[in-house]
């Protein structure tokens, strides 16, 4: 989304300035053409020309708004796989720290707090655990062994590296599904046979309507995409 984001950036700011500079040329131009007849009725060249500048720059407006939606959805779903790839990890960390509880004899009181240090949920039968030696606590019953806080925090740190890398790993993959199921079908801007997808750019002319060559001329050059206009 960043590399996107910056392309379409670059791009936009590039379209504004062919704008600006094709605005300032056309109003020079027709502003040094003879005032038109006025028999000849419709719009002035000026107005007409200055009303595609404006549709322009209102796609380029819309082109921002749509990248906004695009990074505010693709920050959600980032936080909503994240939040489901913990919920699977979960009963691995829980088993982790039952494992670490034998190997270096910790009280079910500190099992307790390093799973719950991870944002996971105790165990119920470790939180009675945990309780009953709270109780017992004052009688000196029970075997703690100190919990180094550090090493609690560098566990964690460590196992959310692992976890964004598999989140990043796994929308990759799946990016990568759905641009070879657009490409492959046809379904992106442009279809199999070559042709444009886009109903906008391929809509003809109606009956009342026909091209404006002198501003196309204007807006676009003699050529476009080296094409010559008809």
């Amino acid at each position: 989304v960043d590399a996107i984001e910056a392309v379409v950036i670059e791009k936009g700011l590039v379209n504004l300035f062919k704008l600006e500079r094709i605005s300032l040329d056309l109003i020079a131009f027709l502003a040094a053409q003879p005032e038109p007849d006025e028999e000849e009725g419709g719009q002035p060249p000026l107005v007409k020309a200055l009303s595609v500048v404006t549709a322009a720059a209102a796609a380029i407006n819309d082109t921002a708004r749509t990248l906004v939606g695009v990074r505010q959805s693709y920050a959600k779903e980032q936080r909503e796989q994240e939040k489901h790839l913990r919920k699977l990890q979960e009963p691995e960390r829980i088993q982790l720290a039952y494992q670490e509880r034998q190997a270096h004899g910790r009280s079910a009181l500190d099992t307790a707090i390093i799973i719950e240090s991870h944002g996971d949920k105790v165990p119920p039968l470790l939180l009675e655990l945990a309780r009953t030696e709270m109780k017992n606590s004052n009688s000196g019953d029970i075997n703690t062994q100190p919990v180094d806080l550090a090493e609690l925090d560098r566990q964690a740190r460590a196992q959310r590296a692992q976890r964004m890398a598999g989140l990043d790993s796994e929308l990759a993959s799946k990016r990568e599904a759905v641009n070879e199921m657009v490409d492959g079908g046809g379904y992106g801007d442009v279809a199999t046979d070559g042709s444009l997808n886009d109903l906008n750019l391929t809509v003809g002319f109606a009956e009342d309507e026909e091209p404006d060559d002198e501003i196309n001329t204007l807006l676009y050059g003699e050529e476009v995409d080296g094409h010559q206009p008809e």
